[in-house]
């Protein structure tokens, strides 16, 4: 097993454990590319997750009950669907750092693009209304 393969072997782990440990479940699997869905409460996030080398994107696909809406070729989502992704990276780098025993350089890519638009927290259009 070559480097590279051992380290995406390494990171895809990490990155099943971490769902695994908030609940998240796995709705499709490629290599290279999962796809998640974490539901709390009443709310539900589905995001496609992508990998290689050190870089780790996450690519906004659908949610209920986030207050998703598009404005002016703006795209607005509750500020929980960022914090949910930031534990999620949180807990990657940390199952990585038990595997490899040093704190893993990665590269996470907030790829909230929808059709070329960008995913603005909700919060940010409700400030900006007051």
């Amino acid at each position: 097993m070559g480097i590279d393969t051992h380290r995406d072997a390494q990171l895809e782990s990490a990155l099943r454990r971490a769902l695994a440990g908030r609940g998240g479940i796995i709705t499709k699997d490629a290599p290279g590319n999962l796809q998640a869905q974490l539901n709390v409460r009443d709310h539900s996030v589905t995001t496609d997750i992508k990998w290689t080398g050190n870089r780790v994107i996450f690519p906004y696909v659908t949610s209920e009950n986030m207050d998703y809406e598009v404005i002016n070729d703006k795209v607005y989502i509750d500020r929980y669907y960022y914090r949910w992704l930031k534990i999620l990276r949180k807990d990657i780098i940390s199952f990585l750092k038990r595997e490899i025993g040093d704190r893993p350089r990665l590269a996470f890519t907030k790829s909230w693009s929808v059709t070329g638009t960008s995913l603005l927290p909700r919060t940010r259009m409700l400030l900006a209304q007051i």
